[in-house]
């Protein structure tokens, strides 16, 4: 169904994700490393649906028009908007415990002092729960990408500094999703041990360490 295309028109992504629905028997789906030019209409009908997880991990890069224009990206702030809002609005019961990861790519060639901070404004505009923030590298040990040849790369300090703040914004914003999840009734998952205690995962997204008697694999109902 997923067919290698770079032309969002021709994606079969919400097709395919209808098809796990239609022919397995699965009762936690997980969708990670989203592409948001690729999400139609049917998209965001089909994960209504409970069985998908209230998690999703989009590939952003950035909030920045400027940034996402020089990384040749097929999707603007406009889009990202669009798709963020109607995952925050799904028509779902767990609406409000919904969690948003985001990649980001930070220190971009060419990326101001406004640039950065409108990335850090949509973190917390949208609530973003998990950052995987990476530096911009050039890949000079393998295949370089074309973007290592700019001039304007970000001096090592300010890279070090804009680092610290995005963190310390996303701490904030995720200790705030933590708090409001509390004393809800999460479904959780015993995926490992450690320290000896059970390592637990809710379908959001949130860890919890117990050590109750479950195996790894068991799924129980808690309140977290």
């Amino acid at each position: 169904w997923c067919s290698n295309t770079k032309k969002p028109q021709e994606s079969k992504f919400s097709d395919l994700l209808q098809d796990i629905l239609d022919q397995t028997k699965i009762d936690r789906i997980r969708i990670s490393s989203i592409w948001p030019e690729f999400l139609d209409e049917k998209f965001f009908e089909v994960v209504k649906n409970p069985r998908f997880l209230p998690h999703f991990h989009f590939s952003i890069q950035s909030f920045s028009d400027n940034v996402l224009k020089a990384m040749n990206r097929n999707y603007d702030s406009k889009r990202l908007d669009y798709v963020l809002n109607r995952i925050r609005n799904l028509d779902r019961p767990d609406q409000d415990s919904i969690s948003i990861w985001a990649d980001i790519i930070v220190w971009f060639a060419w990326e101001s002092d406004e640039d950065f901070k409108e990335t850090v404004e949509w973190v917390k505009k949208y609530g973003i729960t998990k950052l995987h923030a990476f530096p911009f590298s050039a890949h000079d040990k393998w295949e370089s990408i074309p973007a290592h040849i700019f001039k304007n790369q970000i001096p090592f300090h300010i890279k070090k500094q804009r680092e610290r703040e995005l963190i310390a914004v996303w701490d904030e914003v995720r200790q705030e999703f933590i708090e409001k999840n509390k004393w809800k009734k999460h479904q959780v998952l015993v995926e490992e041990m450690k320290n000896g205690k059970r390592r637990w995962w809710s379908g959001n997204y949130i860890q919890v360490e117990l050590d109750w008697e479950h195996k790894r694999g068991e799924i129980v109902e808690i309140n977290n």
